[in-house]
């Protein structure tokens, strides 16, 4: 909130040659003495303040909860598997689809597959749907 200038650096590097001369003993919680600024109304930029300015508070459960709700879209992703019913089983050429590559690897229409053109890929591909929406 507040921008520092070279008269505060001065005071916060001041203020630690300070804290660095005591003690011990005096560091951890014996009396304070005023310092001259104070008595004279000077401000003292307490190094405390400006330290960790990005960092989050502790937050309880309930809040982490409520701010990952906050971020989260209404839309929902992804798509649904659309079946005919429960108990209709899958078709041959849904089973082919999962069978162990390493078993039909040898056969001739899958090496031919990789040899065929775009064209030729386009056109089979445009005959199976033309056939799928017949039925």
């Amino acid at each position: 909130e507040k921008i520092l200038t070279e008269e505060d650096y001065q005071r916060i590097e001041e203020k630690r040659l300070e804290w660095l001369m005591q003690s011990k003993q005096q560091r951890k919680g014996g009396k304070r003495q005023k310092s001259p600024e104070r008595e004279q109304g000077g401000e003292i930029l307490n190094p405390a303040s400006i330290e960790h300015i990005a960092k989050h508070k502790k937050q309880t459960k309930e809040e982490r909860i409520e701010t990952v709700k906050e971020g989260r879209s209404q839309k929902k992703y992804g798509f649904k598997k659309a079946k005919m019913s429960e108990y209709a089983s899958t078709n041959n050429a849904a089973k082919r689809k999962n069978k162990n590559f390493m078993m039909v690897v040898h056969k001739r229409s899958v090496r031919e597959r990789g040899k065929k053109s775009f064209v030729e890929k386009q056109r089979e591909l445009k005959k199976r749907l033309v056939k799928g929406n017949k039925k």
